[in-house]
């Protein structure tokens, strides 16, 4: 079902799924975690489905649990549809959902998610290949400023001929190795997205040796259980 909201293939599925498991009062996390990624991928929900969903989250779980759909309302991760989702044109652009990912011959990052490239990963790719200008119109549609500066051996950075990471030409330190990337993470980064960053260091003509820095490791429970907070 995390796949099928992902490639936005019917939202009715997926509405209809959530709704049967509020009624089945499975692990609220579990309802949750769907619940977020439903709601994202859509750029939120149309008032009438955000409003019925809330209701009966509420009525299946008890009103003391307001407080934590009140804290995801606040952080943007369950709300109301105010314009038209972007998902579709972000989600082609960046080559998000990759069809037919062949696990004989995988070549991109796509494979470590059996056919989804998460959002941060192909942004880094877009970094170290040419930066962030090319695709700032994309930026755009994402939450959040972003800003692109160039210093010192950056300014001399290799071009990338494709999304798999594989670079025209090697950009090397003086003694031969390969050039550091410090990517940060402020929030949390999953060991998926690890693993996703260290499959794009091992493909071959990378160019760039990938050191990950994080305020924390993270997963869909742990980061939903963050926001979880009851009445009294």
């Amino acid at each position: 079902m995390e796949h099928t909201i992902v490639e936005s293939q019917s939202y009715d599925i997926c509405f209809d799924y959530i709704e049967e498991l509020i009624h089945k009062q499975e692990p609220l996390t579990t309802v949750l975690r769907l619940l977020i990624l439903f709601s994202v991928t859509n750029s939120g929900l149309p008032k009438k489905h955000f409003d019925y969903l809330r209701r009966e989250l509420l009525h299946s779980y008890r009103f003391e649990h307001i407080t934590t759909l009140n804290n995801l309302e606040k952080a943007g991760l369950f709300k109301k549809q105010e314009s038209r989702s972007n998902r579709f044109t972000i989600k082609r652009a960046l080559q998000l959902v990759v069809e037919d990912t062949d696990t004989a011959n995988f070549n991109d990052i796509s494979y470590v998610f059996s056919g989804y490239a998460p959002l941060s990963i192909r942004l880094i790719q877009h970094a170290i290949r040419s930066g962030w200008r090319p695709v700032e119109e994309i930026l755009k549609l994402l939450p959040g400023p972003h800003l692109e500066t160039k210093r010192g051996a950056f300014s001399n950075s290799p071009s990338f001929d494709s999304l798999s990471g594989v670079s025209t030409g090697i950009a090397k330190v003086p003694d031969g190795r390969r050039a550091l990337v410090l990517v940060v993470f402020v929030g949390g980064v999953t060991f998926a997205e690890i693993s996703a960053l260290r499959f794009l260091c091992s493909q071959e003509g990378m160019a760039y040796d990938l050191i990950i820095a994080t305020t924390k490791i993270v997963n869909g429970q742990t980061l939903v259980e963050t926001f979880m907070e009851k009445l009294g």
